[in-house]
């Protein structure tokens, strides 16, 4: 920091330069600005911290609202299948029940109501008040009205009158502020909700259904409210009553909010931060209430430390502003004397060193653009031979195709590349010349490409993607939009050859020459080859006689898995070990179709729709088309198998149902009817069925003894259901009931 000598002569200087009074302003305003905007913004996250925490606690009421909602309509909806109950709608709806019938139904419906407390949670117990009978029903036991009060059960500090006149004034489905209950020895916080039931008959007394809502399970939502010490939270119904509330330990009451769309409130003099919520369901009122200071605890602090702050780093701002103020006019002091000596000896016309440097600046500027203009004229020429240097590989040393690229603005560091050439194969009368093809072409992709070319009746284009996946697939989907718009708007046909994707530049010349052969091998009519959708070998097609007759046979047996692995493997087999001409592949393609078509030949005219004209599609389309061909074949053979068991077995359980009492019958006998061996009928019975063929004619007839027992002899029933003597149909029934015929008589004797 500078002494107050420095200090001194530093300001006696600022007064007398002008420019140096500019410097100090604005040094001084760049300190000004940011201490306005730390104040503005500590104002702004006061705001924040309000707006936030009161939508936290927006959010948290909500959920509350939808959480105590389900309960309460859980509770009406508990009520009303109570009230429907059958013991208690008859009890209610007599007016001459006898005092043990109603005992009996009132044993009936505590059985109900001990369901239904094992199944809830949300409430501590739920009477039933027989007033016309002096009952009263809970989940454990039946209660006699003049002993059930102050003996087993009491409502706070009522008294037993004016706890049956609380329930008669709000008797029509009210749920009443929460209170401490005691029941069965033990005190609860509850809140009650009281229903009447409208009996048809005893218009002189009403019985109610009382259900107490555990406040544990409401005032636990409310808990996840952050009310501090001195803050409260509550829920009240639509007339304003209070139900539930949960309060800090330095609050000594609840204290319902008058206007509760009003954020701020002043309660007890205090700042308070209302925040509430409204159930659409049932219109109660959810509130919490949070002292201000509470809230702002953190950020009070943080702005008094943060003001303090502001306030020296000011102070000490200044004085480096002066400082930096004495020290930067220094050069420019130096700046303008050596002006005002060049001009005085060279122009002394000229008086203003400002206008000097006007001048000079201007001049310079002149002559930048003419300069920069003839190199632009230059760059398009000069740009396109170190591209074609760069994809023909005269670059060799990876310096050289760096510098190289570096001067067309070319960047392919950690980028995935490909070189693509397209090649006009047809195009209409209406353009004289090729060139103004080519250049309809450039129109129509240079949207699409990192870089454009244009070559020797060619065009080529480098594309660049961050992965090997999203440069094919891009380039894949722009190669095909291209096609299709120079088709449409130009009637252009061209082709696409896309050499390999590689991430070394000294590569780019290897991804050209493959593009070049790509282009040369137009594939059945395709518009769009990669370098490695190219055979690498060549010859005559494999089709092995025996994998035509395995594919016959796997498709005509519906094993689809199987025909769909052979297919692909004639596909790998093919196109990617061998170089097929147009002519070989289509008779590839042909061969295939008659080979489906052999299997089912019936219905071939239902699968003629799979089936493209000659090169409208590519390879591997073809042979898709081809799998989902024998798909259909599989599936409608196995269908047409199917149908044929169904019907062959039905025919047979026919058979059986008349013969099965027939001593001769078998599995053979059976076979032979039906002109089947027996391996195969006792496979299809056991598939169909689920029973081997022995067991389901031995139950059969089992079943039909087991009907004539105590009607027939035993002897006669075993000659009866075919068996040839009574020690085999012994065994039979034993070992479907486990007992012999006789003792099963005793046991289903009357």
């Amino acid at each position: 920091m500078l002494s107050y000598y420095q200090q001194s002569k530093s300001y006696g200087l600022i007064q007398q330069n002008r420019t140096a009074m500019r410097f100090l302003v604005t040094y001084v305003l760049l300190l000004i600005i940011p201490f306005s905007a730390a104040i503005m913004t500590s104002i702004r996250t006061r705001n924040t911290v309000i707006d936030i925490s009161v939508e936290n606690a927006q959010k948290v009421l909500e959920q509350n609202a939808e959480v105590v909602s389900s309960y309460l309509s859980h509770a009406i909806k508990t009520v009303s299948v109570v009230g429907m109950d059958e013991s208690l709608v008859l009890i209610s709806n007599s007016s001459m029940m006898k005092r043990n019938q109603v005992y009996y139904h009132s044993v009936r419906l505590l059985k109900n109501l001990n369901s239904f407390k094992v199944n809830n949670d949300f409430y501590t117990e739920m009477f039933v008040v027989l007033d016309g009978y002096d009952y009263i029903v809970a989940s454990t036991t039946i209660y006699t009205t003049n002993r059930f009060y102050n003996t087993f059960f009491a409502y706070g500090d009522l008294s037993e009158d004016d706890w049956l006149d609380l329930m008669i004034q709000n008797n029509k489905g009210s749920f009443l502020p929460a209170t401490t209950i005691r029941y069965n020895g033990g005190n609860n916080r509850v809140i009650p909700y009281i229903c009447a039931l409208m009996p048809a008959s005893r218009s002189e007394e009403s019985d109610y259904i009382i259900l107490l809502l555990d406040e544990a399970k409401i005032t636990m939502l409310l808990n996840s409210i952050d009310i501090g010490k001195e803050g409260y939270a509550y829920i009240a119904d639509n007339e304003g009553t209070i139900i539930a509330s949960i309060k800090g330990e330095l609050v000594s009451a609840v204290k319902p909010v008058e206007n509760e769309t009003s954020l701020y409130h002043q309660i007890d003099g205090r700042d308070m931060i209302v925040t509430s919520q409204v159930s659409g369901s049932n219109g109660w009122h959810y509130i919490s209430v949070v002292p201000m200071d509470y809230i702002l605890r953190d950020v009070s602090s943080q702005f008094r430390q943060t003001l303090l702050l502001l306030c020296f780093a000011l102070l000490v701002g200044f004085v480096c502003s002066l400082m930096f103020t004495t020290m930067n006019m220094r050069p420019l002091r130096e700046v303008v004397g050596t002006i005002m000596s060049s001009l005085k000896a060279g122009n002394p016309a000229e008086q203003n060193e400002y206008e000097l440097i006007k001048h000079h600046v201007r001049d310079i500027t002149r002559k930048n653009s003419v300069l920069q203009s003839k190199l632009d004229a230059l760059q398009p020429m000069m740009h396109s031979t170190v591209f074609e240097s760069l994809i023909s590989g005269v670059y060799f040393h990876d310096q050289d195709i760096t510098e190289a690229m570096r001067y067309i603005d070319l960047d392919l560091s950690d980028k995935k590349f490909t070189v693509v050439v397209i090649k006009i194969t047809w195009c209409p009368d209406s353009f004289t010349n090729h060139d103004q093809a080519m250049v309809a072409v450039g129109e129509v992709v240079v949207d699409d490409s990192l870089y454009l070319h244009y070559g020797d009746k060619k065009i080529i284009m480098l594309c660049v993607g961050n992965t090997n996946e999203d440069l094919k697939h891009r380039m894949d989907v722009v190669a095909r939009q291209v096609v299709k718009r120079l088709k449409d708007q130009h009637d252009i046909d061209v082709v696409f050859g896309l050499g390999n994707i590689y991430s070394d530049a000294a590569n780019l010349s290897k991804s050209y020459k493959e593009a070049l052969q790509v282009i040369d091998y137009l594939y059945l009519g395709r518009t769009v080859i990669w370098y490695y959708e190219l055979p690498q070998t060549s010859g005559l097609y494999y089709y092995p006689t025996n994998m035509k007759n395995s594919l016959i046979s796997a498709a005509s047996n519906s094993r689809f898995e199987e025909v769909e692995r052979m297919v692909r493997k004639l596909y790998y087999e093919n196109f990617v070990n061998r170089k097929l001409t147009p002519q070989m592949c289509r008779q590839l393609l042909n061969e295939l179709y008659c080979t489906a078509f052999s299997v089912i030949e019936s219905d071939a005219s239902q699968l003629s729709d799979l089936i493209s004209p000659p090169f409208e599609k590519n390879i591997e389309d073809e042979f898709e088309d081809i799998i989902s061909l024998f798909e259909k074949i599989c599936s409608e053979t196995l269908e047409r198998r199917t149908r044929y068991k169904s019907e062959l077995i039905g025919k047979i359980i026919a058979y059986i149902e008349t013969e099965y009492k027939n001593e001769s019958i078998s599995l053979a006998s059976v076979a032979e009817c039906f002109g089947l061996s027996e391996t195969y009928l006792s496979h299809l019975f056991k598939d169909e069925t689920g029973d081997n063929f022995s067991k389901y004619i031995e139950r059969k007839r089992i079943k039909l003894a087991c009907s004539l027992i105590g009607k027939m002899q035993i002897k006669e029933i075993a000659q009866e259901i075919g068996y040839a003597n009574v020690m085999t149909f012994s065994r039979a029934f034993r070992r479907v009931n486990g007992c012999n015929p006789s003792d099963y008589a005793k046991s289903h004797s009357v």
